[in-house]
């Protein structure tokens, strides 16, 4: 091989990885969703946290090589080392969203009725706990009867029957 052909053959791997590095950019930086695997590093919160506070439900999230606080607002308790998937919106970390794929305690350990209240009370490991306010129409009379269930987030079910 000739300095020519050495010169040329230097020339189509420069020109390949520099092709590679610039496909390796826009992919990276491209406008489309992605999704990573990632887990539960700690809690910003506890029993004591004023549901009002920018803490409360609030998680740090390990993915990615990277640590982000997350707030997970769907009525479960959830613990240090249990899995999720963050979703990034449009490659951009200022739109995300976090799914707990696995859930060590969607179950409470005991749950109290409050009949004063009007509550119930779900309890979870860690003295971690839920209120869940009953609206009850005709209380004390035959007709009496739970209308609705709000829950700890400010969402209303309605109940039938109860």
């Amino acid at each position: 091989m000739d300095s020519f052909d050495k010169d040329i053959d230097l020339l189509c791997k420069l020109l390949a990885e520099k092709t590679d590095d610039i496909i390796q950019h826009r992919l990276q930086h491209a406008n489309f969703d992605k999704s990573y695997n990632g887990y539960i590093t700690a809690l910003k919160f506890n029993n004591t946290t004023d549901k009002s506070s920018d803490d409360y439900n609030k998680y740090t999230i390990k993915f990615n090589g990277m640590e982000r606080d997350f707030v997970i607002n769907d009525g479960y308790y959830h613990e240090v080392g249990e899995k999720v998937i963050v979703y990034v919106f449009t490659n951009d970390f200022n739109i995300k969203s976090v799914e707990c794929i696995e859930n060590y305690k969607k179950h409470p350990t005991n749950i109290a009725y409050d009949e004063v209240n009007e509550m119930i009370t779900m309890n979870f490991k860690n003295s971690f706990s839920n209120s869940y306010q009953l609206t009850v129409e005709g209380k004390g009379t035959d007709d009496e009867k739970v209308t609705k269930i709000t829950l700890p987030n400010g969402e209303v079910i309605n109940l039938s029957g109860f």
